[in-house]
């Protein structure tokens, strides 16, 4: 996934390509490092050389990197940044740093402590980040309804806009963040349950998390990937255009 973003957003598609497209490859990059950091704590098992604690701190390092990262993706497709709006406001930055670095905590606590219960505050705060960016994709998706209304009111095709473009994205992001809040509530479930009974089937629950994420950022990266003729640009002009006289 890492080598074919970066072959579309800085290859093929390069002058289509936003800030947004470049910021993204950063989680399938944290994902290859953590992966390359997990093999090597595998082959270093049980752990009792000298370079383990060192492979571990770098583990817990880029794994919470790597989910702060993947929420960040969806805070900032949810809130339209370089897709309806080119820029954030305060607020919108202080939320959503204020919601990654409570992620941050939750998740190193989860991984450092031995807690049964910990799995709650994960859950609460992955449900959290999920339903603000579902109000922030409710927005944009009754900004962008209104901004049709504006386009056929002047006779204009509402198809063939960008404008319907953007309003057919979010409501893949919109789908694509049900599913992935529904999923994620159920495998946290499975794994404390499993946790909870001393059951050794854990694995089998973190496997498809695993499989779980990386189809859900795949279909995140297909809805929003650089393409050619990219709706990715302001709305302004194009709106005062459709709105003026022939």
């Amino acid at each position: 996934m890492l080598a074919v973003w970066v072959s579309n957003t800085w290859g093929r598609n390069r002058a289509s390509a936003t800030t947004l497209h470049r910021v993204i490859v950063v989680v399938p990059f944290l994902k290859v490092c953590l992966e390359l950091i997990t093999v090597g704590l595998w082959l270093s098992c049980p752990w009792q050389n000298s370079h383990s604690p060192w492979l571990f701190m770098g583990w817990l390092g880029v794994y919470t990197w790597y989910e702060a990262s993947y929420f960040g993706v969806f805070i900032l497709l949810a809130k339209g940044w370089c897709i309806t709006r080119p820029s954030l406001q305060m607020h919108d930055i202080l939320n959503a740093a204020c919601l990654l670095c409570l992620l941050y905590i939750v998740v190193n606590t989860y991984v450092v402590v031995d807690w049964p219960y910990i799995w709650v505050a994960i859950l609460v705060v992955y449900m959290l980040l999920l339903w603000n960016v579902l109000r922030d994709i409710r927005h944009n998706l009754l900004r962008l309804r209104a901004q049709l209304l504006l386009i056929r009111a002047a006779s204009v095709n509402a198809l063939t806009t960008p404008i319907y473009a953007k309003w057919r994205m979010y409501r893949s992001l919109w789908w694509i963040t049900t599913l992935y809040a529904v999923l994620e509530g159920v495998v946290h479930v499975v794994l404390a349950l499993t946790y909870q009974r001393g059951q050794c089937t854990s694995w089998v629950a973190k496997l498809l998390h695993e499989v779980m994420e990386i189809a859900i950022f795949g279909g995140l990266c297909w809805q929003f990937r650089a393409r050619h003729l990219s709706p990715y640009f302001s709305l302004v002009a194009e709106l005062a255009t459709a709105g003026r006289p022939p």
